[in-house]
């Protein structure tokens, strides 16, 4: 539609992005060093698939060689209105963020790009690159899913049309499309689930060929779903009693309004309810239920949070304990960790660490005492105890919850404290995101000072004997906590 209007300023969407020129000129170089990131980012991507294409032109293979680009969803406006070089801080797994809680860890602009800075920019550039589409990543209008799509092959055996096409595809009829080119058969075995997608083969090979005419869309609990050029949009996740197809729904005609500017459900209400009903048949059958709508990030189903909080026993120099059942242990609760422990004259290295540059904790021996390390999303907190002696000794490190959303730690030695560290914003959301090391510290650092000095910091000349997450009481700002209350464990639809 060459006279689509754009999205404007009054639209919830773009009501928190500043005027470029009401921003003062330190946001300004601000904002531009995190674009600037973002642009070489892009372009190392596109370097590096001239560099493969080079390299299959090189071995005669460049014209017989079906080459997918895409990307993921749209830009993302979780930066905020300043950006962030603090990104883990940004998610609050549905709870309200205290009004003290730093988002933007404060360090030189010059990081942001390097390893030590989790950066995203601001949102008025996820504007910019979602233009002319409305609004972004985590939302299901158009600027949350509309995606550029790239595909070549040469030497292909069936002559295609060059040029653009306009039809509505979808990302899961990639799959079905490439075996379809390569004539593999995508038969799948009987007890199997039913093949999502359909190859878009007649839409390459004719400009006017055939797509898909429906598909559904949810994230974190937001709605859509496209029909034949009309789409409906819920935009807010239903209440509880809504059900799947309840709650306000909007409707667009994609043929004339691409950018999502004219409701027109108002107008069309029973149109709408067909639609919202239709995805709800949908949502049924692509398993979409129970809505992750807590902006949790790792939904688990009340028995599996049960399993997921057990104590853990881990072992020494194994690869670490995956991210996903690492955060079940510590995210929004107190936790302890118990450490059996044979110290030697010397010994030195990691304990344990979970986390990295983005924000983690770790505990390490070093000159014969112990070392608390405390990643807040970029601002480091550090804490060291009097000398050890060696000998068999009992180490446990205690985080406890306190008011705001923080945490307190102090670590034991034989019953008698050693370390302490009070005060310090909890780790959540997607925080830590490397999941727990024990005996060295895995990927990414904690401390990036220590890792300067020592790597990884393997533990040498002392022996860990054994090592337990213990859960404890989960936070009260816990969404699944105040569903329990409330007296529903997960959120569900009729």
């Amino acid at each position: 539609a060459p006279d689509a209007a754009l999205p404007g300023d009054d639209l919830p969407d773009a009501a928190a992005i500043p005027a470029w020129d009401d921003l003062t000129p330190p946001e300004r170089e601000l904002f531009c060093r995190h674009m600037e990131v973002y642009a070489a980012a892009v372009d190392e991507i596109d370097q590096s698939l001239g560099r493969i294409m080079d390299r299959l032109e090189a071995l005669g293979e460049l014209d017989d060689t079906i080459i997918v680009v895409t990307s993921d969803n749209g830009g993302t406006a979780e930066g905020g209105r300043t950006g962030t070089r603090s990104y883990f801080a940004q998610f609050g797994t549905g709870v309200a963020l205290p009004d003290d809680w730093v988002r933007d860890v404060p360090r030189d602009p010059e990081l942001i790009g390097g390893p030590q800075v989790f950066s995203q920019y601001p949102a008025g550039w996820a504007r910019v690159s979602n233009t002319p589409f409305r609004s972004f990543k985590s939302s299901t209008y158009e600027g949350g899913v509309h995606a550029p799509l790239i595909l070549s092959w040469p030497a292909a055996p069936e002559r295609a049309e060059a040029g653009l096409r306009d039809q509505y595809l979808f990302v899961s009829d990639l799959a079905p499309t490439i075996l379809d080119l390569v004539d593999v058969s995508r038969e799948a075995p009987a007890a199997a689930p039913q093949v999502d997608g359909q190859s878009i083969r007649p839409v390459l090979t004719d400009r006017r060929g055939p797509a898909r005419s429906r598909q559904y869309f949810e994230c974190v609990g937001t709605r859509a779903l496209y029909d034949d050029g009309l789409k409906v949009v819920s935009p807010v996740p239903p209440t509880k009693g809504e059900g799947g197809a309840g709650g306000t729904w909007e409707l667009y005609d994609l043929r004339q309004d691409p950018t999502e500017t004219t409701d027109l459900a108002a107008r069309n209400p029973d149109r709408v309810r067909a639609m919202a009903e239709r995805w709800r048949e949908e949502a049924w059958r692509n398993t979409v239920f129970p809505l992750d709508d807590d902006g949790g990030l790792h939904l688990a189903r009340p028995a599996t949070e049960m399993r997921l909080a057990l104590p853990v026993s881990l072992s020494p120099f194994r690869p670490p304990l995956e991210r996903f059942r690492s955060a079940k242990l510590t995210v929004l609760r107190s936790f302890r960790v118990e450490i059996d422990l044979d110290l030697h004259a010397g010994g030195s290295g990691t304990l344990v660490a979970h986390g990295d540059q983005g924000g983690g904790y770790g505990l390490y021996l070093e000159d014969a005492r112990l070392h608390l390390a405390y990643n807040a999303y970029g601002h480091m907190h550090r804490a060291s105890s009097g000398p050890l002696e060696p000998g068999r000794r009992r180490v446990v490190l205690r985080v406890d919850e306190e008011t705001g959303l923080r945490w307190s730690l102090t670590c034991e030695v034989d019953e008698v404290e050693a370390v302490r560290m009070d005060d310090v914003p909890m780790l959540l959301g997607m925080a830590p995101f490397t999941g727990i090391s024990v005996g060295y510290d895995y990927g990414g650092p904690v401390d990036w000072e220590r890792a300067q000095r020592r790597g990884s910091s393997p533990l040498t000349d002392s022996t860990i004997l054994s090592l337990v997450y213990v859960p404890g009481p989960r936070s009260p700002f816990d969404p699944t906590v105040i569903n329990e209350i409330d007296g529903q464990v997960l959120h569900s639809a009729d």
